[in-house]
């Protein structure tokens, strides 16, 4: 690599390091893989404390940034899906929460608010979330 296009590297690596992790994340929301981001983190970190080449250290760096984006977008997708089956598993059942009501709506059958779940019976649900309820 030349000495002008390290420095361009180097002058903008906030711009680069946005962009591979970008990348990263995009490439997580198509192909969700834990081990492969892991793996390759693993192996380049330690390829990366050896690395004495400023070229390869950009490189791999690079590679870094991306399969860590892919990690992070991986584990996000998972703990929705989590969360979906969750819901899902609660839909048409009787529910006791406790909660803090934000506004309600008058609708065509009754009424709609929307509340901030801060405790549900059962407690299956870790943090506090938001939840539209519907009522006559």
């Amino acid at each position: 690599m030349q000495d002008h296009s390290k420095k361009i590297i180097r002058h903008h690596f906030y711009l680069f390091f946005a962009i591979f992790l970008t990348l990263g994340i995009f490439i997580g929301t198509i192909w969700q893989s834990l081990w492969i981001p892991i793996s390759v983190l693993i192996s380049f970190s330690i390829y990366l404390y050896f690395q004495k080449s400023d070229n390869r250290f950009l490189i791999v760096l690079q590679i870094i940034i991306l399969s860590t984006g892919w990690f992070l977008s991986t584990v996000r997708i998972h703990e929705i899906d989590q969360n979906l089956e969750l819901i899902d598993s609660l839909n048409s059942e009787s529910l006791d929460f406790t909660g803090i009501i934000y506004n309600t709506k008058l609708t065509e059958h009754g009424w709609r608010s929307d509340c901030k779940i801060l405790l549900l019976a059962g407690n299956k649900f870790k943090n506090d979330f938001r939840m539209t309820v519907y009522g006559k």
